[in-house]
């Protein structure tokens, strides 16, 4: 058993997960958190420092061979 975490945008919450039901992986754990320091601003490819920017983590535990396609998909 494998256990694959991400960090990803909270608006492309729903878009991994349908990525995933297609993987047949329909059970996931998904937490609000807060990521401090320097991120791209959306607008450009300026770098910014903030306070905290609200992002969704996902945890999946999968067998061993399933993890490369898993990280495929979240990508």
């Amino acid at each position: 058993m494998l256990k694959v975490e991400g960090i990803i945008r909270s608006s492309k919450l729903y878009d991994v997960q349908a990525a995933l039901a297609k993987l047949g992986i329909s059970t996931f754990s998904s937490y609000e958190v807060k990521i401090s320091g320097i991120h791209r601003v959306h607008s450009g490819w300026r770098n910014k420092t903030s306070d905290f920017i609200p992002k969704s983590k996902i945890e999946i535990l999968c067998n061993d061979g399933e993890h490369e396609k898993i990280v495929d998909a979240i990508l």
